[in-house]
């Protein structure tokens, strides 16, 4: 990835491409020349990074339908992941109780995994993770560029099938989903009769855009979010990891024809057609981040100069509106979006107060667990 740094703020310029046994550097943008004795226009700087993204293995034969275990050593969590079809659907069987996270459309499981042993939940007066209330972790990975939101439901619905988790189950299925895996879970649970065939029990939606999302192109999404990742500007820094994945996964966007792209649109046909979507009767709790909860006045000020440098004017009309505008946001969407399901359901969604944190740290912020945790609190009579 090409970067430049100018004595404030580093700069993710473009993207690198991998052509063969080369990578291929597409430059989006150029920062402004610096003074140099060398040339009357002055120089410009740029070096470059190399990323390295290694999710589930070397695998990316997407979806992918895993079983995580996931531990803790040193400090550290570590997320291991079981994709052979068989001891799933084997786990599947002897399993009761079961959490499945869906990520979002920047981002993958593991990223948000952690959290079942992080997140703490408080029953009989007695405090633990989140991993001793389940006896079965399950994550869905999937292309989320080319592939739209609706394919990707019936993916996830087919595979779920296909463990063991079709229709009329009885067993008691939990869906954790950060942003557009919202999204995903609520096609599959609404049009692919995920709701009514009682495949879900509880959905609990993160950052998700149920009214859809503010910026006009994932890509400029992109380069927000790794600008104010490399440069530490959020109040509550990010984990290297994240910043990594934000990276790494920053650099596929490239191509204009992004199928999901048009989707998130607020006002496009997936959208409309979301208003229309039967009662599922499955309960929905919603999470919300909110940024202004967590960012200092001198944190905006040096943001604001970011941005300036990262945007043309025309963009910095969306960036301004969103990221200093005086509606509540988690940097990516707009709370009154994630908030936007119908209250006309049984049971109404349940909408969890304001949460101190923003888009991607959801799931590694003591508000964000906290949040997690109290979501699925009322669910847990004793551990397993």
């Amino acid at each position: 990835m090409p970067l430049n740094y100018d004595g404030e703020f580093f700069l993710p310029l473009g993207f690198g491409v991998k052509k063969g046994e080369q990578i291929e550097i597409k430059l989006e943008r150029l920062p402004e020349p610096t003074a140099s004795s060398r040339s009357l226009g002055g120089s410009i700087k740029i070096f470059f990074k190399k990323l390295r993204s290694q999710k589930l293995g070397h695998s990316y034969e997407y979806p992918i339908l895993a079983a995580a275990l996931v531990k803790e050593e040193g400090n550290k969590i570590e997320v291991i992941y079981n994709k052979d079809f068989g001891k799933v659907k084997g786990l599947v069987a002897s399993a009761q109780r079961i959490i499945l996270y869906i990520h979002g459309v920047i981002g993958d499981t593991e990223s948000m995994v952690g959290s079942v042993l992080q997140a703490k939940v408080k029953v009989n007066g007695q405090q633990g993770p989140l991993q001793n209330y389940y006896d079965l972790v399950l994550t869905f990975d999937y292309e989320n560029l080319q592939t739209t939101i609706e394919d990707n439901a019936r993916s996830l619905k087919h595979r779920l099938e296909a463990v063991g988790l079709g229709a009329k189950h009885g067993k008691e299925l939990h869906i954790v989903a950060h942003s557009m895996g919202g999204l995903i879970a609520r096609w599959f649970i609404e049009r692919e009769a995920g709701g009514t065939n009682k495949m879900v029990q509880h959905l609990i939606m993160l950052g998700t855009p149920n009214a859809g999302s503010p910026w006009p192109v994932i890509q400029d999404l992109a380069f927000a979010l790794l600008g104010e990742g490399l440069n530490q500007i959020p109040e509550m820094v990010w984990p290297a990891k994240v910043v990594a994945n934000l990276a790494a996964k920053s650099l596929m966007f490239i191509d204009d024809n992004l199928k999901t792209l048009d989707q998130m649109q607020p006002d496009s046909p997936f959208f409309q057609s979301m208003i229309h979507n039967p009662d599922p009767k499955v309960p929905y709790s919603i999470i919300a981040g909110d940024k202004s909860l967590t960012t200092s006045l001198q944190s905006q000020d040096r943001l604001r100069r970011l941005m300036a440098k990262l945007f043309t004017p025309v963009v910095n009309k969306v960036v301004d509106g969103l990221v200093f505008g005086g509606e509540p946001n988690d940097i990516a969407v707009h709370l009154a979006s994630i908030k936007s399901v119908s209250g006309d359901r049984t049971p109404q969604p349940k909408i969890l107060p304001d949460v101190a944190c923003d888009h991607l740290t959801y799931f590694t912020t003591e508000a964000g667990l906290k949040a997690l945790a109290d979501a699925l609190n009322p669910y847990f009579k004793q551990p397993y």
